[in-house]
């Protein structure tokens, strides 16, 4: 995961539509969780989160499955997208949804850049 600061931080799609983007996301992949924290459009911090007392404005969380889907190189049906896998149960997004929405862009992007680095786990 320490990976995604990096690939998000020179990928020029991401920088574009992360113009502006400040929140706090955390990941869920399977029973481990990542807080991932996002300021002037830019990943500043990944953090691996043992304890249950940490904030975020919203999550986005599924089973390592759902996760190794949709990096595999040409996802199957409902797994290339993070609506498409929130609406065919394979993932919720919950928490404050506005900053979800506001850089939805962004956000998708960002966790679809594991797939083009090749990341099935």
């Amino acid at each position: 995961m320490e990976q995604l600061q990096g690939l998000a931080n020179r990928d020029p799609l991401a920088l574009r539509w992360g113009q502006g983007a400040a929140f706090h996301m955390m990941l869920g992949v399977e029973d481990q969780r990542y807080r991932i924290q996002v300021a002037d459009g830019t990943v500043h911090q990944i953090t691996a989160l043992p304890a249950k007392l940490t904030s975020w404005d919203f999550a986005v969380t599924g089973p390592g499955s759902s996760w190794q889907a949709h990096w595999a190189p040409v996802p199957a049906p409902t797994f290339h997208d993070l609506i498409a896998m929130r609406t065919a149960g394979h993932i919720a997004i919950e928490g404050n949804l506005t900053p979800f929405f506001q850089h939805i862009l962004y956000v998708k992007r960002l966790l679809e850049l594991p797939r083009a680095q090749g990341w099935l786990s």
